[in-house]
């Protein structure tokens, strides 16, 4: 295949952990009640989500104060039933230079640069007595703003859900994160994106199809809400999909000196292991359990597709499914989180790696924080 360099980023608020991964002290999950081995999915849904008026905070549950809420609502239950959370101080153009920057010195070296701008938020901007929070809806469309005055070819995923008339965003009602069918469905639009810049993706309408699935659910309790929290909203169901057709994978993290061979759920899937480590107060937290979070450099070789394109993914964990389910599209991907120590590898990748194409995947402070210093390799 003919070499081909581009780079696609995707931004959102995580925090991150010193790397710590591995099969000790793991233990097999206890599936929720009726939705182990469900089946795979047939379709995404169809009709668009009824996203009502613009939520209104009188009367809500504001949680986790340490002020009134009409002065600072940090975490809130909006209107439809979903924890939102606010973040102050955040610097979009700030950030939207940092990714042009990067943009500016991968074009000298003739590779495209691509954001793909996913939220797994509502649209906040309205919210009646938060005017004066910078809640992730307005941070979201702030941002594409400003990627595209700067010259950034964006992908925006909400833009394109909307406009297929499917579900917004795929939200999980007390987690930052996406459902992963919402992770999966921006793993296609990728695919798609790709393709369109000219690069190839073997087998895509096999690994990028529902039905090539097999879905097990486990109960979630997010990372934006408390007991009181889910009194009122209930808990989330996270889904592991699993691949029904042959994988064939090696994931190797030089820095806790694991290689692990075998199938998609062997490798990339962990096993389907719970590490204890990643356990909050609410039970399990499924969102970690796929790759290696927080680990900041390791790298996924596909035997089944060793034709597929080699790619660099520099994400936090609001990607970890996206890339994971990527990698079955890839022939190779080498991933790097520049927030905890992982910006030599970032300036290596960026300035000298050979890939057919770059993925960023992230939108933590501490994410943009690291890419800041690319311009200092």
């Amino acid at each position: 295949m003919r070499p081909f360099l581009a780079i696609i980023i995707v931004f959102v608020l995580i925090g991150s952990l010193g790397c710590s991964v591995g099969g000790d002290g793991m233990e097999q999950p206890a599936a929720a009640p009726g939705n182990a081995g469900a089946g795979g999915a047939d379709s995404f849904p169809a009709a668009a989500e009824d996203q009502g008026p613009a939520p209104d905070f009188s009367g809500m549950s504001f949680i986790s104060l340490e002020v009134q809420p009409d002065e600072n609502p940090i975490f809130v239950i909006d209107g439809r039933g979903y924890m939102q959370m606010s973040e102050d101080g955040f610097d979009r153009g700030h950030a939207a230079d940092l990714v042009a920057g990067i943009d500016s010195i991968l074009k000298a070296r003739g590779i495209p640069l691509v954001y793909v701008a996913t939220l797994p938020r509502f649209d906040t901007k309205d919210f009646s007595k938060a005017k004066k929070k910078d809640f992730f809806g307005q941070r979201h469309d702030d941002l594409i703003e400003a990627l595209v005055r700067s010259g950034v070819d964006v992908l925006d995923v909400k833009r394109e859900l909307a406009g297929a008339g499917e579900r917004y965003l795929y939200p999980f009602k007390t987690d930052l994160h996406l459902e992963t069918a919402g992770e999966f469905r921006t793993a296609m639009l990728l695919a798609d994106k790709l393709e369109s810049i000219g690069i190839e993706i073997p087998d895509k309408d096999i690994v990028f199809d529902p039905k090539s699935y097999l879905i097990e659910s486990y109960e979630l309790n997010g990372n934006l809400a408390t007991w009181d929290d889910i009194a009122i909203i209930g808990n989330d169901e996270f889904e592991f999909w699993i691949p029904v057709f042959d994988t064939d994978l090696t994931l190797e993290n030089p820095a806790i000196d694991s290689v692990r061979s075998g199938t998609f759920r062997e490798t990339i899937m962990n096993g389907m292991e719970y590490k204890e480590s990643h356990a909050r107060e609410y039970g399990p937290y499924w969102v970690r359990n796929y790759l290696q979070y927080p680990c900041t450099y390791y790298t996924i070789d596909n035997h089944m597709n060793e034709d597929g394109p080699r790619l660099l993914f520099l994400i936090d964990s609001i990607a970890l499914r996206t890339t994971a389910y990527f990698s079955l599209g890839a022939g190779h991907i080498t991933i790097v989180d520049p927030r905890e120590g992982g910006i030599d590898h970032l300036n290596e990748e960026i300035f000298y790696g050979e890939y057919d194409a770059v993925i960023i995947a992230a939108a933590s402070r501490s994410f943009y924080q690291g890419v800041a210093l690319v311009n200092e390799g």
